[in-house]
């Protein structure tokens, strides 16, 4: 939301004092947060301070908007095929679902302006993004120089000017209008640091590449000219957003809206952690009093002691420990893999993954030990149903190191 306010009241001062010059508002992408979890998920705040951001727009009025690779985690909810045709104004060419639970986003939008002189001019915006990050599943992204060289050849015959939006670094802007040479402007959002604040403006054959900014510190104005004998020249400036311009007050408490949106996911995830942790407490008490059908793996270590010890040491014992030092991360999902289910309601987790998560409830046993409890008839099922997201895990390594 930094600079919104500002953003804004520019936006607003522009198209009241040049009312007469036709305009498009355009993002070339990493406009969201792409702040994930321990698994590669966005982090719930994170969700939130998207969804307000994708609000913002709304107030900017923005024409298009580019889905690069960090804002495809978030954007991938706006592409499920349930939710109906993608927003309008969210494009990629190169962004491809690879599953029929979502779909692509369109690779171009042509919008349509009219000059001062009453001149219909049809602009193609096309959207691309580097590789990475990798993108959830059900997406791929493919090569952006080659998608770009796809397109062009498609949007150059239904529009006057061809704009490539593309969050890439500089050389793989200048590969893009190197291998489709029919863009007329590149407009690459790459920079991811103070040392990559600004780069001039360069030209690759008949094709312009311009740069976005760091973290929104100066808005760009690239600025179309007719020429008599046909075609276009352009030109970019960058208006600083320093004090001079002052924040619009509506914007900035909208601005203030969504910080404060985004605290209280912070501080929701928080508070149903401790109310599970407090919950789970009463849930072992409440077991023990009542007889109930699990028995805990405390009760295991009386026959099993060198299989209760090894398990105590492990990772599954204290699979519940991560939790606790990620609290903004914190939802009922969590509880599935990284605690046991001793109760039918969303919180009824008892900490840790103990023995009877993967052999079953056990009171009857240890109350009538006898042979054929506990028996896993497919150990690939059980453990993929946690592990499955872990690139890493190796299903028979991870048997033998926990072998008991």
């Amino acid at each position: 939301m930094g600079g919104l306010a500002r953003r804004v009241s520019y936006t607003k001062l522009f198209r009241e004092k040049l009312s007469g010059i036709p305009a498009l508002l355009v993002d070339a992408g990493n406009y969201l947060t792409d702040e994930r979890g321990y698994h590669g998920e966005l982090r719930p705040d994170a969700a939130v301070k998207d969804k307000w951001v994708l609000q913002a727009y709304d107030l900017l009025q923005a024409d298009v908007m580019n889905i690069s690779s960090y804002e495809l985690r978030y954007c991938s909810r706006l592409l499920r095929a349930q939710a109906g045709s993608p927003p309008a104004r969210l494009i990629s060419a190169n962004i491809v679902a690879e599953s029929s639970e979502f779909l692509s986003p369109r690779p171009f939008v042509v919008r349509e302006i009219k000059t001062r002189e009453g001149r219909v001019v049809r602009v193609a915006l096309i959207g691309v993004t580097e590789r990475n990050p990798e993108p959830p599943r059900g997406f791929r992204i493919d090569d952006p120089a080659e998608a770009a060289q796809r397109i062009v050849a498609t949007a150059s015959k239904q529009a006057d000017i061809v704009v490539v939006l593309a969050r890439v670094k500089p050389d793989e802007a200048r590969r893009i209008a190197q291998q489709a040479p029919g863009i007329d402007v590149v407009i690459a959002s790459g920079a991811d640091s103070l040392i990559e604040f600004f780069q001039p403006p360069t030209t690759v054959g008949k094709t312009q590449l311009v740069f976005g900014c760091y973290e929104t510190r100066m808005i760009g104005e690239l600025r179309f000219y007719p020429q008599p004998a046909g075609g276009f020249s352009s030109r970019i400036r960058y208006i600083t957003l320093d004090e001079v311009i002052p924040d619009e007050p509506a914007a900035q408490e909208f601005a203030n809206r969504a910080k404060y949106a985004e605290e209280e996911a912070q501080t929701a995830s928080k508070a149903l952690l401790d109310k599970w942790l407090e919950r789970s407490q009463a849930i072992g008490r409440v077991a023990r009093k009542a007889k109930s059908e699990y028995a805990g793996s405390g009760s295991c270590a009386a026959c099993h002691q060198g299989q209760y010890v090894k398990w105590s040491s492990g990772g599954h014992a204290h699979a519940t420990d991560p939790l606790t030092k990620r609290p903004f991360e914190f939802g009922v999902d969590c509880l599935a893999c990284h605690a046991t289910r001793v109760a039918e309601d969303d919180l009824g987790f008892v900490p840790g993954v103990s023995c009877e998560q993967c052999h079953g409830p056990g009171a009857s046993h240890a109350s009538k030990p006898a042979g054929g409890y506990g028996r896993i008839s497919n150990e690939q099922k059980l453990c993929s149903s946690c592990h499955a997201s872990d690139k890493r895990f190796q299903l028979q390594p991870a048997l033998t190191q926990i072998k008991h």
